[in-house]
């Protein structure tokens, strides 16, 4: 086992966290292993919130929830089984398996009522359920210490939720965006009281409002080179501003201006502020995370925000597909658009219908995203990558069906969904014949997810194929695998995890490759017998290879990747949409950080690594040599101002 020290002398395993080392950084998985977080609620968002988060290596996570695992837990909780219901809570019926996750993580229970002297033993606290007047209470209290303690809420309506989040009421951002800092050669430097800077129209300069950057080996306006970081103004894709250059020497030639990343100082408000003004201070309206949907999400804001009031009142959500219990709180999101500063001219009711028919439903679906959003908050804490400001609201409604349906629970597993989309989709997903290429770190979130959806649960079956072994830098993100899989078959592996979820999930493992090679295998029979596709692969070989026969067979595909922190997807229906292999994604300008130091894997990863590493030691070292015993004070106060500079690698 390879291990290094962060300064301040805590061990890191960097064979387990390689990859999330290579995308975070050293700093910041020093901070994050020391971390406190306490996650209260585990149902589906709360569990999925709780196995990321220990994926990823806190020091303690604490979990809370004493309500008994019912049979709608099965449907979202994949670490609750049917011996729980009725008898064990959701934290003990999760804590064994989240304990496996990752043998670094001091993962314990707290029963019983939460209260603030409890709270104060934690850097950030999670509320996936819970009471809105607790939520005000509890939320006051973490802005109150010093340091504040971070503050997370998410409610997860049945295809709508919400995360809230609050890390008071200064809180440093050290690096926004965990982007390599960009570079561009200058061509031009105006003299007047708005000066404008002209980078070569070879490359686009690439930067964005408020970014700070510094020059070097300008001649002419040489006032400019080494001078404190300046805030700039894009004006174009070649040309920014930076303030007055009038009494600055003329411009002549050559120069390179280069971004630098200033700490950014956060100002959070209340949860009970956001409540009734929700939209954060420098912006009109509030985030969209779905661009066809301008205007959902403060129409959500207000749903969302009855729902909880009808909670608080009652003592209990709204009752699933109850008209009188949704009408209730369409009366109340009436009031509350009187009382918040949130400028709609009207308000959806079916939008508030949609949220409070099925708000007291959770699936996989829903759970997942949330869950994810929730944890990369938590890492956000450490102060790497901008933390959301401070909502985000999201819905799925269109996934819901059109015309009347049997929504009668059946008293399994599967009743949420039923209560949202209907007995005949659940019978549907249940007979699906699925293919899944690929079975690393998206493999296994998707076997999980199909698992718990009831997906080939019938009279279907899903293949899931990957010729790749299990590694120990697998197990920090790919979470059906355990130590003792180390040097196991992948699919064979993550197969049988996921069937011990749902005994009744019908899925076959193979680890023969997808490719040319082994058309005599998958063969046009197989091809033919299968519903739909889904790729989970690393390489864009392979991508294509699979895509190429979706399109030559008529199969509908869900494509999609990770990269750091980045990721995307692509749904492909047969003659409705593009294919994947009919657009390329434009060339990276920069090879992305976790590659180029962890896993070069081409010769210009070879020529940029062995640049980076040059310039570390026989450039940016030697210079901050001389810079520090210059004048060591004016160095130490210049490392706090501009924060996490390219020289601070």
């Amino acid at each position: 086992m390879a291990e290094v020290k962060n300064d301040k002398g805590m061990d890191i395993d960097t064979n387990l966290y390689s990859r999330q080392i290579g995308t975070f950084g050293m700093e910041t998985m020093g901070k994050l292993i020391k971390m406190r977080v306490l996650i209260s609620g585990l149902r589906g968002c709360g569990v999925e919130t709780a196995k990321n988060l220990i994926l990823a290596g806190p020091k303690k996570v604490v979990l809370h929830d004493d309500g008994l695992v019912t049979q709608g837990d099965l449907g979202s909780n994949f670490y609750c089984s049917p011996s729980h219901v009725g008898t064990t809570p959701r934290s003990e019926a999760s804590i064994a398996s989240l304990k496996e996750l990752n043998p670094y993580v001091d993962v314990s229970i707290k029963s019983g009522e939460i209260d603030n002297a409890f709270l104060a033993n934690f850097d950030v606290v999670v509320f996936t359920e819970g009471n809105l007047s607790k939520m005000l209470e509890f939320n006051e209290f973490c802005r109150a210490q010093t340091p504040a303690i971070g503050f997370i809420m998410s409610r997860n309506f049945g295809v709508s939720g919400n995360v809230f989040v609050d890390f008071g009421e200064k809180f440093r951002c050290f690096d926004p965006n965990g982007e390599e800092c960009k570079s561009a050669i200058i061509s031009g430097i105006t003299n007047e009281e708005t000066g404008i800077v002209t980078v070569h129209e070879d490359k686009r300069h690439g930067f964005s409002d408020d970014d700070h950057v510094v020059f070097r080996e300008i001649e002419g306006t040489t006032e400019l080179n080494g001078s404190e970081p300046l805030p700039i103004k894009v004006l174009s894709g070649f040309t920014f501003s930076i303030g007055d250059t009038s009494k600055m020497g003329q411009y002549v030639r050559g120069g390179i201006v280069e971004q630098i990343k200033v700490p950014q100082y956060l100002k959070f408000h209340s949860l009970r502020e956001s409540l009734d003004n929700p939209i954060p201070e420098g912006k009109d309206m509030l985030d969209v995370p779905d661009l066809a949907k301008f205007g959902r999400s403060e129409q959500l804001h207000l749903a969302q925000y009855a729902v909880m009031e009808y909670q608080a009142r009652h003592g209990s959500l709204p009752v699933a597909n109850n008209k009188e219990h949704a009408a209730e709180c369409v009366a109340i999101a009436k009031e509350k658009k009187e009382t918040t500063k949130l400028m709609l001219e009207e308000l959806e009711e079916e939008v508030i219908n949609n949220v409070a028919l099925y708000a007291e439903c959770q699936i996989n679906p829903m759970s997942a995203f949330l869950g994810g959003i929730v944890a990369q908050e938590i890492v956000k804490f450490t102060g790497k990558y901008s933390p959301l400001r401070q909502w985000i609201h999201f819905d799925a409604f269109e996934t819901l069906p059109q015309g009347e349906v049997d929504r009668t629970p059946k008293g399994d597993r599967y009743d949420d969904q039923v209560k949202i989309f209907g007995c005949e989709l659940q019978k549907k997903l249940g007979d699906l014949k699925y293919f899944l290429v690929g079975a690393g770190a998206l493999g296994c979130e998707f076997l999980k997810n199909f698992a718990l959806m009831g997906l080939a649960c019938g009279e279907g079956k899903v293949v899931c194929t990957d010729n790749d072994n299990i590694e120990i830098s697998n197990l920090n993100r790919q979470f059906l695998f355990r130590k003792e899989n180390v040097g196991a078959s992948k699919s064979v592996t993550a197969c049988a995890s996921a069937r011990r979820m749902n005994s009744t999930f019908n899925v076959e493992a193979s680890e023969t490759r997808v490719g040319p090679e082994n058309e005599h295998i998958w063969n046009d029979e197989f091809w033919n017998g299968l519903d739909g596709v889904t790729n989970a692969v690393d390489n864009i070989n392979a991508r294509m290879y699979v895509d190429s026969r979706c399109v030559w067979y008529g199969k509908s595909l869900l494509e999609s990747g990770t990269l750091g922190t980045k990721a995307n997807v692509q749904v492909v229906i047969p003659h409705k949409t593009q294919s994947y292999g009919d657009s390329q994604d434009p060339p990276e300008e920069s090879i992305p950080m976790c590659t180029l130091h962890n896993f070069p894997n081409n010769i210009d990863h070879t020529i940029q690594w062995a640049r980076d590493v040059f310039e570390g030691l026989f450039t940016d070292g030697p210079q901050e040599v001389q810079s520090y015993l210059k004048s060591p004070q004016e160095y130490l106060q210049g490392l706090k101002k501009e924060g996490n500079s390219n020289t601070q690698r």
